[in-house]
């Protein structure tokens, strides 16, 4: 990595990076055996002409040994109009190669016949994974009886170019794994609330809505296992110290809750 300023607002990054995986995996007496090679460079670029704006816009280019170029595009804003407020906002792309045996391990327990729908011969015979991620965050800063507490607020959508599927649905005996273009895609809402009602007591309070589609046997299905609305309360209580070598209690409690997910049928 170098990095360095052209001026006090402008700063780049650049630099250059290998990444080498040997897998080697078998699987009823079939082998998954692969090797990814990936060097890659990447560049970066921030803009930051005071305490209220900030950019960061980045690329990467990268090549793989099976899959080829891939292009890696990012962006970040920042922007605080107050002391009180700052505004997030985040855009870009990413790849990844999937690792079924072990993403989708809970769903041997039931002895499922595999099938993999391969598109070519490296590793698994699946093509990788690409998607668009979008996200937009504000946080709030405020006192609550001169104490610091928050509210946050983010909202993200990921869309996939490619994704590889686990289909459960087609058969009560069978797991099917194949590849699909455009095929999913995830919208996340999330509310989050960190206040201290009295002192040494925090409080985090957070409800999550996750709106998440795959296509399955061509028709849009909400994926398996998830849950649309999750919530979570977590209370941390703390005992005061008069000096450092004071002795110190501290209490966590923290409840989660999950609402109803679509069982494959």
């Amino acid at each position: 990595i170098y990095q360095s300023e052209i001026t006090e607002e402008h700063k780049y990054r650049a630099g250059i990076s290998f990444l080498f995986d040997q897998f080697e995996e078998q699987f009823f007496g079939n082998r998954y055996d692969r090797i990814e090679r990936v060097p890659g460079a990447f560049f970066e670029y921030t803009f930051n002409p005071d305490e209220h704006f900030s950019v960061v816009a980045g690329i990467r280019a990268d090549n793989h040994n099976f899959y080829g170029f891939m292009f890696t595009p990012r962006l970040h804003v920042r922007y605080s109009p107050h002391e009180d407020w700052v505004f997030r906002a985040a855009a870009g792309k990413g790849y990844r190669t999937s690792n079924i045996f072990v993403e989708y391990a809970s769903a041997f327990a039931s002895s499922r016949d595999i099938n993999i729908q391969t598109q070519n011969n490296f590793g698994y015979g699946l093509a990788q994974e690409s998607a668009w991620n979008f996200g937009l965050n504000a946080t709030y800063y405020f006192l609550y009886e001169y104490r610091d507490a928050s509210i946050i607020i983010d909202f993200y959508r990921t869309y996939f170019e490619k994704v590889n599927i686990a289909n459960l649905d087609s058969s009560p005996q069978q797991i099917s794994f194949y590849s699909v273009d455009n095929g999913a895609y995830s919208n996340s809402l999330q509310v989050e609330l960190n206040i201290e009602p009295f002192q040494f007591f925090n409080t985090r309070l957070a409800y999550r809505f996750v709106d998440a589609k795959q296509i399955i046997n061509g028709s849009w299905m909400e994926k398996p296992f998830s849950a649309k609305h999750r919530a979570l309360l977590n209370l941390a209580y703390s005992t005061q110290k008069e000096t450092i070598d004071d002795p110190q209690m501290l209490f966590d409690f923290t409840l989660q809750w999950f609402g109803s997910k679509r069982i494959p049928s």
